[in-house]
């Protein structure tokens, strides 16, 4: 506008159609220009266009802009009172509760869990689990994939999972998980690639109070579904990188073996590997090291060959990933093992430990450890004992700096309390259909050969 020109008139609510006021909506530059359409347009809205707000409003939030919690918390108001007085169909309800969740990922979502976004997610997941068999694929994946980005946020910081929000998304789960088998035919890669990994995702919170589906049956109809997919003569498109690495991530998770799909899969990503991520390419490698596919060792010399051309871009986690797959697989990767151990020697040295937060320097630690142990592992004691020596000195400043400041790390929640003295206690860390993993912490022994004879006094506790 030029200067000194007046103000122009804003638009009578009876100018914009239903359908401008929701192109309206979708063209917001801003969230300013989002909110002041929807202020002005406030008794026009209705429940769909309530629910196009809240989409725009998670689109925009993730752009250098940004957004405010008092927008959030605003935009979510108007949906609150149209979600009660309406009915949504399961693409609206599906549709907000993604929005949700991307929003749950912004710098202000630890402030932002009111009463209002309670009562949305619960009653978005309940109207949801009543309107089940009227849901599309499209809806069952996405209304998955956001009841497991809000219960991974919510559960381990927040609320216990038996709260009345999290048991209503454990219920949609389970009714949506049995929708999903009716019309997996109907799943996109996509959708398939978000369905599996939002089952597998979720049981790292559950308790066992939040009941979902079998896996087995799901998973088996998912790797019919895609396997029919990455057969068909455009194969090579059909799934992106990020959802063939989130597939057989999740199969992994789960310890649901599939070859065939995973056979398909490694056939199809190595003309894509290039444009993989680095965590698209940790985690396929983790994927099939989990699963013990070595047969498909031609797919893992692949995902080496392009690690290594970008190692410096991998996160600590992300190489530890790779040296683990390469050495209990037994591939004989001795040139991508002796890159990660130079890559993990300069970060180490450049590792500004003094500035560092307490988890960052815990995280860092445990990675070093995993390749370490890789290394051995794959060459023998005398490389593992080469690079130990090595790493050893910084290894003791970054613990001198954790104990100094006190920290603690993420094993925390494994220590209780007996009176006044602090007793870790042993704790099933993987529970798979073949194997069960027991974290055994310091002080306390295994006990096969002791099973019948009493404790004896001062004798350390025994695991039994």
């Amino acid at each position: 506008r030029r200067l000194g020109s007046a103000k122009p008139e804003q638009p009578s609510q009876s100018q914009a159609t239903r359908k401008q006021l929701t192109l309206q909506i979708h063209g917001s530059k801003s969230c300013q220009e989002l909110l002041e359409t929807m202020r002005w347009h406030r008794e026009q809205l209705d429940a769909i266009h309530a629910v196009a707000c809240l989409w725009r409003l998670s689109k925009l939030a993730r752009g250098a802009a940004g957004c405010a919690r008092e927008d959030y918390m605003e935009v979510l108001e108007v949906f609150s009172t149209h979600l009660q007085s309406s009915r949504l169909e399961t693409r609206g309800l599906s549709n907000a509760l993604v929005a949700v969740a991307h929003l749950e990922t912004d710098s202000w979502a630890e402030q932002a869990h009111s009463v209002t976004q309670q009562a949305v997610v619960r009653r978005c997941a309940e109207q949801l689990t009543k309107k089940a068999s009227r849901s599309t694929a499209q809806d069952v994946a996405n209304a998955a994939w956001a009841a497991a980005r809000l219960l991974i946020a919510w559960v381990p910081n927040h609320q216990p999972t038996r709260s009345s929000t999290n048991l209503a998304l454990g219920k949609m789960l389970r009714f949506l998980g049995h929708r999903a088998e009716t019309v997996i035919a109907d799943f996109s890669p996509q959708g398939l690639a978000n369905l599996a990994w939002a089952y597998a995702a979720v049981l790292q919170v559950s308790d066992g109070s939040l009941k979902y589906p079998p896996c087995n049956q799901m998973f088996r109809l998912v790797a019919e579904a895609a396997i029919s997919k990455l057969q068909l003569p455009n194969n090579t498109t059909a799934f992106k990188p990020q959802e063939l690495s989130n597939l057989v991530w999740a199969f992994a998770k789960v310890a649901a073996l599939e070859p065939q799909l995973f056979s398909h899969v490694a056939r199809v990503a190595v003309p894509k590997l290039p444009d993989f991520t680095t965590q698209n390419l940790s985690n396929v490698a983790w994927a099939f090291a989990t699963l013990g596919l070595v047969e498909e060792s031609a797919l893992l010399e692949h995902v080496a060959e392009e690690a290594g051309k970008r190692l410096g871009q991998f996160s600590e986690h992300e190489l530890s990933n790779l040296a683990w797959a390469s050495a209990t697989l037994e591939l004989k990767q001795t040139d991508v093992l002796s890159q990660i151990s130079k890559e993990l020697l300069q970060r180490l040295q450049g590792l500004p430990i003094r500035n560092c937060q307490p988890k960052l320097l815990a995280e860092f630690a445990r990675n070093t450890i995993g390749i370490i142990w890789a290394v051995g592992f794959a060459e023998g004691a005398k490389s593992c004992g080469g690079l130990a020596v090595l790493v050893r000195p910084k290894l003791l400043e970054l613990g001198r700096a954790l104990d100094s400041k006190g920290a603690r790390t993420d094993d925390a929640d494994l220590v209780t309390f007996a009176g006044s003295r602090v007793v870790a206690e042993p704790h099933v860390a993987l529970d798979l259909s073949d194997r069960l993993v027991l974290a055994k912490p310091p002080g306390w022994q295994v006990d096969q050969d002791k099973l019948h004879k009493a404790e004896a006094p001062g004798e350390p506790p025994r695991l039994s």
